[in-house]
């Protein structure tokens, strides 16, 4: 597959009350930024701890997962294995026991 070397920007859109216009982005520097981990590995985060996360990455909202998956070891492994294509029942079944176990609130 041949390289593409032009560059793709991206402006997301103000929130609601922002009285500011938002920034755009060179998306080949902002994916380069955080690091081929948190890249790798951003759809596992996003789904555990929803979108401020996938913006957490390039220091705007929240940075909990960001420093969760540099710093600890099982939950990059979490996402490692989430991210596969291929894994069996057991090993989702155990995956997602062991996540809902350590990072989200406990259901009464």
């Amino acid at each position: 597959m041949p390289m593409i070397h032009s560059r793709v920007f991206f402006r997301p859109e103000s929130g609601k009350h922002s009285q500011r216009l938002s920034s755009c982005w060179n998306i080949k520097a902002t994916l380069a930024r955080p690091g081929g981990i948190i890249c790798d590995n951003i759809v596992f985060v996003h789904a555990i701890l929803r979108c401020d996360t996938t913006s957490g990455a390039f220091g705007n909202g929240k940075l909990a997962a960001v420093t969760k998956i540099r710093n600890e070891l099982h939950f990059l492994e979490q996402g490692q294995v989430s991210m596969r294509s291929t894994f069996s029942q057991e090993e989702r079944k155990s995956n997602q026991n062991r996540t809902a176990g350590s990072y989200l609130p406990v259901q009464w």
